[in-house]
């Protein structure tokens, strides 16, 4: 998916879909793990780190949303949803052969997936 052309696939669109809903969660429970989502995504897109940075922050409105959204949910449904998203990167890979690259965000995947039953314990007390 070379950064040069003007026409973005379907494909491209929704993995920045991805990567933008990936960003804002790990934001809010994880600026470490957001960072190198960043990373991961500038490389499977082929932008800029600086290039989806700046998509990711773009929107205002997309941005308010997320945030209020933040609010009215738990914080371990959250880290589900970040979970799912990970899996759905993790499929793209596979579907293009990046087997290596699928299996680590599917270990990603299960992490955040740990993160979320630790927090739901938590939440619970």
């Amino acid at each position: 998916m070379p950064s040069s052309s003007t026409h973005t696939t379907r494909s491209e669109t929704r993995l920045l879909h991805l990567y933008i809903d990936t960003y804002r969660q790990l934001y809010h429970t994880n600026s470490t793990a957001a960072y190198h989502v960043t990373k991961h995504f500038s490389s499977l897109l082929e932008l800029p780190v600086s290039s989806l940075m700046e998509r990711a922050t773009a929107d205002q409105r997309l941005w308010w949303e997320w945030k209020v959204y933040l609010r009215k949910h738990e914080k371990s449904e959250a880290l589900y949803s970040v979970s799912f998203l990970l899996g759905d990167v993790s499929r793209e890979l596979m579907e293009r052969g990046r087997k290596g690259e699928a299996r680590v965000w599917k270990g990603h995947a299960l992490e955040v997936v740990g993160m979320a039953k630790r927090e739901q314990g938590e939440e619970r007390r």
